[in-house]
């Protein structure tokens, strides 16, 4: 047996850790301080990994595949009450009275001028009333993508847009509603904000953006 340390005398560190063996521990790295290194180290690797505009341009393309998989089946499914507003006005005899039915939803008119041309193109269909959303919606992502990529890396760029389709805001892909157009249009805004506020800015962007916010 060992040696228990005698009451009133200073024990040393080696009969301490023999009475606690979780004290021999004590000077080696714990689980969290070993996870936190594991993620320094792929973060470091992360950072430094350099992608050729090829690769990009790949992920890129893996990435908007991954969304039109996600997002195609809720492009066929029945129409909900709002968005039956949104088809009944887009199908009006005439753009005139398009106009003037408005007035029954107060959204402005070129959500349902898109739908009228899609259900011209595609048919009388659910997917048909999305699809202008489902587009618009992936361009403000591409721009969203554009904007971190300038600032950072476009692997950074691609990260972000990809957090940003994990979030509730996906649904709104789908949704035969003026939400993704003010995606869309913000995203448009915001990389034509970026081009006009530099010193070589051009006419175009300043138009851009106005439209754009328009």
């Amino acid at each position: 047996m060992g040696r228990v340390p005698v009451p009133g005398r200073s024990a040393t560190i080696a009969e301490l850790a023999q009475l606690h063996p979780r004290s021999r521990d004590a000077t080696t790295p714990n689980i969290s301080e070993r996870v936190s290194a594991r993620l320094d180290a792929v973060r470091d690797r992360f950072e430094n990994e350099r992608l050729t505009r090829f690769d990009s341009l790949i992920a890129l393309c893996v990435a908007i595949l991954v969304y039109l998989a996600v997002t195609w089946p809720s492009t066929w499914r029945h129409l909900w009450f709002d968005e039956l507003f949104t088809y009944w006005i887009a199908q009006a005899p005439s753009v005139p009275q398009l106009l003037k039915d408005i007035n029954l939803d107060l959204h402005p008119p070129l959500g349902y001028l898109a739908v009228r041309g899609s259900l011209a193109v595609f048919g009388d269909n659910a997917f048909a009333t999305r699809f202008p959303f489902l587009v618009s919606f992936l361009v403000g992502s591409l721009c969203f993508y554009r904007f971190v990529s300038r600032r950072l890396r476009p692997v950074y760029g691609l990260l972000a847009m990809l957090v940003f389709w994990s979030t509730p805001f996906l649904s709104y892909a789908t949704e035969a509603r003026p939400y993704a157009l003010i995606l869309g249009f913000f995203g448009i805004a915001m990389l034509a904000w970026e081009r006009a506020i530099q010193p070589e800015r051009s006419k175009a962007s300043i138009l851009i953006l106005g439209l754009a916010v328009l």
